[in-house]
């Protein structure tokens, strides 16, 4: 199936929120292989860098000093909240883009209930908005955290990303390989790498039941709590 385009351009600082289940699993090279190929078949095929399939993505998480939130997402991984930006990369480019916009997220998750702000704003703003020296974004929930205090980097994740999406938002599914568990620093164009993973994440994202044709590709498996943050702040020794 053809590849959809890029979202619209939003207004920086501007919130949009979706509220969407979101299911996870963990899956080996080859069953990612063959999720994907099925996938292909029923879903548009979600390319940020055409021609390129994929998109590398690095995800910094943000905490307060007294680590509350990481500290609830270990204890309660299926009720918590995060604060994370994520920066999207062509996997084709040898020269990575200087200051680049990014997309601030505020993710509360309640079961398998995802409730998501998500802003694109400019990496160089993230110091003085994190620090509440600037105008925070329109969104509650930020606004609601940082009341508590300012945010400070605590861990990062970069992996490769193939992404399908219904044209109707109603089902996204994307595979997630070559994960790296890195120490923070969001400023860092190269932050040291202190875990590779050799699993894939599949995640699916949407809006009622799981089709069939998907069940069927997943042969009965269950999803389960799998966290990239999770492992990142087990791996930096944060829990």
């Amino acid at each position: 199936m053809e590849a959809l385009p890029l979202e619209a351009a939003w207004t920086p600082g501007c919130a949009f929120q979706t509220v969407r289940r979101e299911l996870k699993y963990v899956v080996d090279a080859s069953e990612a292989g063959a999720i994907e190929l099925v996938a292909g078949s029923h879903v548009p095929l979600r390319s940020r860098f055409p021609p390129s399939r994929d998109t590398i993505v690095r995800t910094d998480y943000f905490d307060y000093v007294d680590g509350a939130l990481t500290a609830r997402s270990l204890s309660r991984p299926d009720d918590n909240l995060k604060v994370r930006f994520k920066r999207y990369e062509d996997p084709a480019r040898t020269i990575r883009a200087r200051a680049p916009s990014v997309w601030l997220e505020v993710k509360a998750r309640l079961g398998d209930c995802v409730m998501k702000d998500r802003m694109r704003f400019p990496g160089a703003l993230l110091p003085p908005l994190l620090g509440i020296t600037a105008t925070t974004p329109e969104s509650p929930r930020l606004r609601a955290l940082l009341l508590r205090g300012p945010l400070v980097p605590v861990a990062c994740v970069s992996y490769r990303r193939v992404a399908f999406e219904a044209r109707n938002g109603s089902l996204r599914i994307t595979i997630d390989r070559e994960i790296e568990l890195l120490r923070p620093g969001w400023e860092v164009d190269s932050p040291t790498v202190v875990a590779r993973l050799a699993l894939c994440i599949l995640e699916i994202k949407l809006q009622g039941e799981v089709p069939a044709w998907l069940q069927s590709a997943l042969h009965g498996r269950s999803s389960g709590s799998i966290s990239k943050f999770d492992l990142a702040a087990r791996a930096l020794g944060l829990g």
